[in-house]
């Protein structure tokens, strides 16, 4: 997920066709020989009056494909191509916010042309690889924070990971299971334009005990007791629903 909001670079392999260096067996001269073209004439000769129709048909040489020539003793390397395949190692620069699906293009770095032409360009498609902590959506990131009942209640300050690494995420005092926090500017940045970045969207869950000591019990139902006198519905079973057995 580094990729999505910074700019890096990578390097991997690719194969292409280059221009062939000529190899000859050795001590053996590289030797050319014409070809003719090859003319098939279909002739129809009809004659009416003083008209007479010939009618001329051109097929391309089987012999060289049109090329005008044939090379006697060929290239080892490309068989007398002119061009051979190879393996090149390049080092290419990957925007921010790119996704999967992206279409980079690499000037240059395709096949060698046709008859001595400029050479082609490389296209690069990315895939980026999934998080299991961040989820993203266009340029939003979403992810989930699990906090104890005290935090939610009292408030912290938590540490939570995001594109740019850590950061601290403030939990509010009375925080609801399920609210959302939001991050400004902590998403992806659009492609394009990295100044405009997206957010990173927090999903608070807290945490109930399952179980809890003797003198936690005893403060909660202190606690619970100052709600009762507020006429706070409160019953003696709502801590054995909440936390579970008793320790």
């Amino acid at each position: 997920m580094q990729y999505l909001a910074n700019k890096e670079k990578l390097k991997f392999l690719t194969l292409r066709n280059v221009k062939s260096a000529g190899e000859q067996v050795p001590n053996q001269e590289p030797v050319q020989k014409l070809a003719l073209h090859v003319e098939e004439v279909d002739k129809l000769e009809e004659l009416r009056g003083h008209l007479l129709v010939i009618s001329h048909k051109w097929a391309e040489c089987p012999s060289c494909n049109g090329a005008g020539q044939i090379i006697a003793d060929p290239c080892v390397s490309c068989g007398g191509n002119g061009v051979k395949q190879v393996r090149k190692k390049l080092r290419i620069n990957i925007p921010a916010g790119v996704d999967t699906g992206t279409k980079l293009r690499v000037s240059g770095e395709g096949n060698v042309g046709l008859k001595g032409g400029p050479p082609g360009d490389l296209y690069v498609f990315i895939k980026v690889k999934t998080d299991s902590k961040l989820k993203r959506e266009g340029v939003t990131i979403y992810s989930e924070i699990a906090v104890s009942y005290l935090q939610a209640i009292l408030g912290d300050t938590v540490q939570i990971t995001t594109v740019d690494g850590n950061v601290n995420l403030k939990i509010p005092s009375g925080t609801q299971p399920d609210t959302t926090l939001s991050l400004e500017n902590k998403g992806v940045p659009r492609l394009g334009n990295p100044v405009a970045r997206g957010n990173h969207e927090v999903l608070v869950k807290v945490k109930l005990p399952t179980r809890i000591t003797d003198e936690e019990r005893k403060l909660l139902e202190g606690l619970a007791s100052q709600y009762s006198d507020k006429n706070i519905n409160s019953s003696s079973g709502l801590f054995s629903k909440l936390f579970g057995q008793e320790s």
